[in-house]
């Protein structure tokens, strides 16, 4: 507009020459007027301009500004997370953060109250809980009495004993153990010290039976729970084990001929020994299946008529037994 000989140098001399024409012919006034005109407008245009340019800042400082700005963000970026909204978040914990430490000896009062008045309330709680439990355990106990007498304790008695704490723990304020005495004058003590080893399988057996009835418990698998029991005790443990299979699946490995003939279903594990290897096998057994292996328990493997005589027994009388018990 202004420099280099440019639009305004031109226009000025184009004023100029239709001045001096203009004094020769009035016609040509409107013509001056538009270049006076467009004159003016374009000087108002150039301070506009030049008002713009000089408000600019210099194209090399606005970069290095502009890269210095990305060096701090991506530095800040690799201490306090991947986005500008990480990074805020950030901030704003770290301003709650501040406020608490500015404030500590008041925020650690306030927490202290609040785990004085959460501690008043798990032994509220827990206190409630211990009263439920020693309710509960009466009864429990006299069900498992009654339970362990099915199984020829006669003299038995059982109680469930607490040991109550001044903090709560996982499991409330209460330890509770299992106390029993097998014979009339002793005193009760602690389940794990007093029983052997035939006694325990009958007294967790009988435990089993009562919990079985209050317990979605849908199988039940007994293993070697004739260890050290014979004759009427297990007599007694076969009556148990078919009174609760009628509510419940019951999976018992046995060698007593009295528990195995009680069952509804008889299966035969058995191990041999084919191409160098260990093979087990299991097989349903269908009735004289059922009285061979009853046999074998009773008089080994070559079993006189005698002994497959009373195993038919066993498995007649099981079945007749059965029956009653199940009504």
């Amino acid at each position: 507009l202004y420099e280099n000989d440019g639009c305004s140098d031109k226009i000025s001399s184009a004023i100029r020459s239709l001045t001096r024409a203009e004094a020769l012919d009035e016609s040509l006034g409107d013509y001056l007027q538009e270049l006076n005109e467009i004159d003016s407008r374009m000087s108002d245009v150039y301070r506009e301009l030049k008002d713009y340019l000089e408000g600019m800042p210099e194209s090399g400082e606005a970069l290095e500004r502009t890269d210095e700005r990305l060096e701090v963000i991506m530095r800040i970026k690799s201490k306090f997370g991947n986005s500008v909204q990480e990074i805020k978040d950030y901030l704003e914990n770290a301003r709650e953060e501040l406020a608490k430490l500015q404030d500590f000896e008041n925020y650690t009062e306030k927490l202290k109250s609040q785990v004085d008045a959460a501690f008043d309330k798990v032994m509220q709680h827990s206190r409630k809980l211990s009263g439920l439990r020693v309710s509960a355990a009466e009864d429990l106990s006299k069900d498992i009495i009654r339970a362990l007498k099915d199984l020829n304790f006669n003299q038995v008695y059982f109680e469930i004993g607490f040991t109550h704490k001044d903090e709560p723990h996982p499991d409330g304020i209460d330890t509770a153990e299992f106390m029993i005495s097998l014979n009339p004058g002793e005193n009760p003590r602690s389940l794990s010290k007093i029983a052997s080893g035939g006694e325990m399988s009958r007294i967790m057996l009988g435990i089993i039976s009562v919990f079985s009835k209050r317990e979605t418990i849908d199988t039940l698998i007994f293993d070697e729970i004739d260890a050290g029991i014979s004759g009427i005790a297990a007599s007694k443990v076969a009556d148990k084990l078919c009174s609760i299979a009628g509510s419940h699946q019951v999976i018992c490995i046995t060698h007593l001929p009295q528990i195995a003939a009680m069952a509804d279903a008889h299966f035969k594990v058995a191990k041999s020994v084919e191409n160098d290897k260990t093979v087990v096998h299991i097989g349903m057994l269908e009735e004289k299946g059922i009285i061979d292996e009853l046999a074998r328990i009773l008089g080994g493997e070559e079993a006189s008529k005698s002994v497959m005589k009373a195993a038919a027994d066993i498995k007649s009388s099981s079945t007749a037994r059965k029956k009653e018990l199940r009504g």
